[in-house]
């Protein structure tokens, strides 16, 4: 359960560090930089926020929390 949820974070760093060059050479242009921003946004969303809804009751269950 932890090495799932450490892979789907290892997996949202990698998509950071694929980005990250291209930030930096948008850096000078705002609304490029604004753009590029928001499409690492909607891939991170797009790659690990379904995995992590799936793993939300396994981790209340595993943390002990009241399931809502």
């Amino acid at each position: 359960m932890i090495d799932d949820v450490r892979g789907i974070i290892e997996r949202g760093i990698h998509s950071l560090h694929d980005v990250l060059p291209e930030i930096r050479n948008l850096a000078s242009h705002p609304v490029k930089l604004q753009n590029s921003i928001a499409n690492l946004q909607k891939k991170v969303y797009d790659n690990c926020y379904p995995r992590l809804l799936e793993d939300r009751t396994d981790l209340q269950v595993y943390s002990g929390a009241t399931k809502i």
